[in-house]
């Protein structure tokens, strides 16, 4: 694919996606898609500074989280790591919960069958 813009559809007009032709995995197995984090690895950045997309790396040069890194900011990155995992962990949980209990109620619902 080779496309300036991409949106995910109807239900999803608002979510845009920049598309770009980068031909690292040219030739490897695989769609050729895969995401660009430019401000975690120089090959990331090359290909953001050629497409003129934003640079995102909210830690400070001491390898600290800034201010924008709500739960984290101040924190060495690699000491915040588990602390991460564990919030995603917990997050996930709470999504699941709430997500059997929607769909408890609408198998149980008696105007649904």
């Amino acid at each position: 694919m080779n496309a300036e813009h991409v949106t995910l559809g109807e239900a999803d007009a608002e979510v845009e996606l920049d598309v770009r032709f980068e031909n690292k995995s040219a030739g490897k197995s695989g769609t050729g898609c895969v995401h660009t984090a430019p401000g975690h690895g120089a090959d990331d950045f090359h290909v953001a500074k050629q497409y003129g997309l934003e640079i995102y790396a909210p830690v400070d040069a001491a390898g600290r989280f800034t201010s924008e890194v709500e739960h984290w900011a101040g924190e060495e990155i690699f000491e915040a790591n588990s602390k991460i995992v564990e919030f995603c962990a917990i997050a996930v949980r709470l999504f699941l919960a709430k997500a059997t209990s929607i769909v408890t109620r609408i198998a149980g619902d008696a105007r649904i069958r």
